[in-house]
C-alpha cells in the first residue's frame, strides 16, 4: 500500500516538513490540492523529488466543469495544465461537481489532461448542491469516456446514506486507481473529513478492502493541526486497525 498525505498549494509552511517526513519514509507521495494563482509556490515541491498527485480545484475555487455557464472553467483548466507540466504528477484528480453530467464529461474529455481521475461525490454538497458522480452508474459514464477513478470512501458512504444503498462494492468493481479516506457519520449526508476514530465508519473493513488490492494508493484527507503531526497520527491509527 502506498500512503499519501494531502496538502494545498498554499500550505508552503508544510513543504519542508513534508520533505523531512518523506525522507523518514512516513508516507509515499503527496497529493497537492491546487489553489488557482499559486503555481510559483510549487516550484520547490518539484525540486524535492517527492512523488506527486495533483488535485484540481473544485467549485469552492471557481472550477465546475459541469456548469456550461461558468466562464472561469477554461482559464482555470489552462492553469491546471500548467501545474501538471510543472509537477508531472502520477494522476490529476477532478470532481464531477454539480450541473450537467454530459457537460462535465465533454469539457474534461475535450481538454484531455493525461492520467485524469474522476472522484466520486456525496449526493448532497456542503451547500445543498445536487452533486453528480455520486453513484457507480454515473462514474461509469466517465470511465467509458476514458477517465480513471479515485474512490473516496467518505463520499461513497454519504451518497449511500442519501440514496439508501451500499455503493462501495460496486465502486470497488470499477477498478479505482486511488482512494481517499477520512472518518464521518453514516447517518449524515454531508461530507465531514473527521479524524479516524471520531466518526462511525468501519475503518477496519475499509482497510481490509484496500489491503486486498496490489499497491493501492491511499490519501489521508483528515484534519490538519500543528504541522503534519495529525496526519501521522491518522496514518498510524489506520495501520494499527485490525
Amino acid at each position: 500500500m502506498r500512503i499519501g498525505i494531502k496538502i494545498w498549494s498554499t500550505n508552503t509552511e508544510l513543504f519542508p516538513i513534508a520533505e523531512e517526513l518523506y525522507k523518514q519514509e512516513m508516507f509515499s507521495y503527496l497529493e497537492v490540492y491546487m489553489v488557482p494563482g499559486t503555481i510559483k509556490n510549487c516550484v520547490i515541491l518539484k525540486k524535492m523529488g517527492i512523488p506527486l498527485v495533483l488535485h484540481a480545484p473544485h467549485s469552492r475555487h471557481g472550477f465546475n466543469a459541469a456548469d456550461r455557464n461558468n466562464k472561469k472553467n477554461s482559464e482555470i483548466y489552462d492553469e491546471i495544465e500548467q501545474f501538471a507540466l510543472l509537477l508531472k504528477p502520477e494522476f490529476v484528480i477532478f470532481h464531477p461537481e454539480f450541473g450537467e453530467i454530459e457537460q462535465s464529461i465533454r469539457f474534461l474529455k475535450t481538454k484531455g489532461i493525461k492520467n485524469s481521475l474522476i472522484e466520486n461525490m456525496p449526493k448532497s454538497g456542503l451547500n445543498g448542491e445536487d452533486c453528480i458522480g455520486a453513484t457507480p452508474e454515473e462514474i461509469s459514464l466517465f470511465l467509458k469516456a476514458g477517465f480513471g477513478f479515485c474512490l473516496d470512501f467518505s463520499h461513497a458512504i454519504k451518497a449511500g446514506h442519501t440514496l439508501k444503498k451500499d455503493f462501495i462494492p460496486q465502486f470497488l468493481s470499477l477498478g479505482p486507481k486511488m482512494f481517499h479516506i477520512s472518518d464521518g457519520h453514516r447517518d449524515s449526508d454531508k461530507d465531514e473529513h473527521l479524524n479516524l476514530g471520531e466518526g462511525d465508519f468501519d475503518i477496519k473493513s475499509i482497510k481490509k478492502r484496500i489491503e486486498a488490492l496490489n499497491n493501492a494508493m491511499l490519501t489521508f484527507e483528515t484534519p490538519k493541526t500543528t504541522g503534519l503531526d495529525n496526519d501521522i497520527k491518522n496514518i498510524n491509527y489506520f495501520l494499527k486497525s485490525k
